[in-house]
């Protein structure tokens, strides 16, 4: 879990106080990130609701609302509240794109919406752009994103993680096995590399190295 800002604490402190709440939208909009983030997609929603009834039609709002759209699995949506307010400058709106248009079997546009966003020179918004993919059920195309993300910062966790999601689907058991000592030499605790490593070896028929992994 990331370290809670102090403005979450203050919404939440204020809230639990039953006073009345008032932020501006940018202040609503690092609550919902911190909220998406880290998986609270209920309180996303919550906060949401209150940036629609304090902010409405107000463009941080569109754009969170178009977020969580897209983070529910639901492009279509995402969509309706993207197109009106879409900045082909803002790197979030294009994310957004990338990702709603891959849901829909776009993938051409998808790619070019994609390559857009990582013209803003951060190799890290390349894991966006492969997350986007693989919610896409496109594990191919999510790995050239993530080996791109990967090349810039070779100890980031979560893209690590993406990538052995995706070899499980396309991989071969030798990369998966690669993939997942990189990914504990980054975190010896991290379970999802243990299980795939193990699944890997397995494959290969190394049984008791396998069992090892998974206990």
């Amino acid at each position: 879990m990331t370290e809670k800002p102090d403005i979450v604490k203050q919404y939440e402190r204020q809230k639990a106080a039953g006073e009345s709440l008032y932020f501006d939208p940018v202040e609503l909009e690092d609550i919902c990130h911190y909220y998406s983030e880290d998986g609270w997609l209920d309180k996303e929603e919550e906060v949401l609701q209150l940036a629609r009834t304090l902010h409405p039609n107000d463009f941080v709002t569109e754009t969170l609302a178009a977020e969580y759209a897209l983070n529910m699995d639901d492009p279509n949506e995402c969509l309706k509240h993207l197109e009106p307010i879409f900045d082909e400058e803002n790197i979030m709106h294009c994310i957004l794109m990338s990702g709603a248009l891959a849901q829909q079997g776009e993938l051409t546009r998808a790619i070019d919406y994609g390559e857009m966003a990582l013209e803003g020179d951060d190799p890290l918004i390349a894991y966006d752009i492969g997350l986007g993919f693989m919610n896409a059920n496109q594990p191919t195309l999510a790995l050239r994103y993530y080996d791109r993300c990967l090349k810039a910062y070779p100890d980031d966790l979560r893209t690590l993680q993406g990538i052995l999601y995706c070899l499980n689907q396309v991989g071969t058991s030798e990369e998966m096995i690669r993939y997942a000592d990189r990914t504990l030499e980054v975190d010896s605790f991290c379970v999802d590399a243990w299980l795939a490593k193990g699944n890997a070896l397995g494959d290969q028929g190394k049984w008791k190295e396998a069992e090892e992994c998974c206990d």
